[in-house]
């Protein structure tokens, strides 16, 4: 049976995917090019899996789309998930906060490519199989201090990619306000 849900129509059953480490992946080529297809999650390996970043599947198994084990079929739920994967990164849910709330507004959203970068976005409706992003997020917590020569690090490598910088900055209560952040030259 295949129902509407959302942005996708999927299968009623769960896609099954294994945690390994700091990826999960799903190993049925047919289930995992289903969920790339219907929202550009994940990266397809070379022998055909399909490897999610952890706020990728947090979002899938928030949104009832992903049952994700571990390799000897024990099932996580979405805080276990959550506990899993801030033990190897702190800043897991302040990444997750601002993927789930670009992906809720309808943009798509891929991993950066730097510890300074957290995602790549692309404009509603892109294909990221064939256009590039358009935008670079880096998301910070108000009241912790941003350096001023990362941010400005953040700045030259978003101009030198052709994309426009913006700054997801998160409040105490979890709300995230977007800057676009430029530099001129005077």
């Amino acid at each position: 049976m295949r129902i509407r849900n959302d942005d996708w129509t999927m299968s009623t059953e769960k896609v099954k995917a294994v945690i390994k480490e700091d990826r999960v992946i799903i190993d049925d080529f047919r289930r995992a090019d289903e969920i790339h297809r219907n929202g550009f999650y994940g990266e397809f390996d070379e022998k055909g899996r399909l490897i999610l970043e952890p706020v990728e599947a947090l979002y899938l198994v928030e949104r009832g789309r992903l049952e994700v084990m571990d390799s000897q079929g024990r099932s996580f739920d979405f805080t276990e998930l959550v506990r899993y994967f801030s033990k190897r990164d702190k800043d897991l849910w302040v990444k997750y906060t601002i993927y789930h709330d670009l992906r809720r507004r309808g943009y798509i959203v891929k991993p950066g490519f730097s510890r300074r970068v957290e995602f790549r976005v692309y404009e509603r409706g892109s294909n990221p199989d064939r256009e590039v992003a358009r935008y670079l997020v880096c998301g910070v917590v108000e009241g912790i201090r941003v350096d001023f020569r990362d941010l400005a690090r953040m700045v030259e490598d978003a101009r030198r990619a052709k994309k426009e910088l913006i700054l997801a900055v998160m409040d105490r209560q979890g709300d995230i306000a977007y800057y676009a952040v430029t530099s001129i030259s005077l």
